[in-house]
């Protein structure tokens, strides 16, 4: 569960300029790896599961938009969440 792990990564998604998103599902969050980088940062959940705004359930799919917030897709929650690019 480290920064540079991933436990049942489910989606990827890589914008125009080479960032890597990755939902790691069964970590309940959302890692964005910049090129070149040893590890990725949490842009979305990483505080465990559970239906709070503040987690996440298990993650199916991941959208990110031109602004850098992310769209997570929950399947155990039943939900749609947007995480606000804070970068």
């Amino acid at each position: 569960s480290s920064l540079s792990e991933l436990n049942d990564p489910a989606s990827i998604f890589v914008s125009q300029s080479g960032a890597m998103y990755i939902a790691d599902s069964a970590n309940y969050r959302v890692l964005k790896w910049l090129p070149d980088q040893p590890v990725g940062a949490v842009v979305a959940g990483g505080r465990g599961v559970g239906t709070t705004l503040d987690k996440l359930g298990i993650v199916y799919s991941i959208y990110v938009d031109t602004q850098g917030s992310v769209y997570v897709s929950e399947n155990t929650n039943h939900r749609v969440t947007l995480w606000f690019a804070w970068n």
